[in-house]
């Protein structure tokens, strides 16, 4: 299941007012606290799932997406926020030297 909330697809309205609309990725990043997913934008490849939603286009790898599944795309003041089964150790601070 891949979710996109009306908060977060109204940013994304506002973010291509003044662009062309790319394909927008969702893929795991490294952070201070481990493993993380994060939005970029990018083209689609071969081994994408490809989710039309709201008029965007959201890529996630096949292997990705099977691990982490669901994934739900949400806009809060503090900016998008992905939920996903993906478990992240909240006490973890890997190498990341402002913690």
């Amino acid at each position: 299941m891949f979710e996109v909330t009306e908060s977060a697809t109204n940013q994304l309205e506002k973010y291509f007012e003044t662009q062309e609309k790319s394909p927008v990725r969702v893929y795991l990043a490294s952070g201070c606290g481990g493993p993380m997913l994060a939005l970029a934008l990018d083209e689609q490849k071969n081994n994408d799932h490809t989710y039309d939603i709201n008029g965007f286009q959201f890529l996630v790898d096949k292997s990705l997406m099977d691990t982490v599944a669901p994934i739900q795309i949400d806009h809060t003041e503090a900016g998008f926020k992905i939920n996903s089964s993906l478990k992240v150790d909240p006490g973890a601070c890997g190498s990341c030297t402002s913690c």
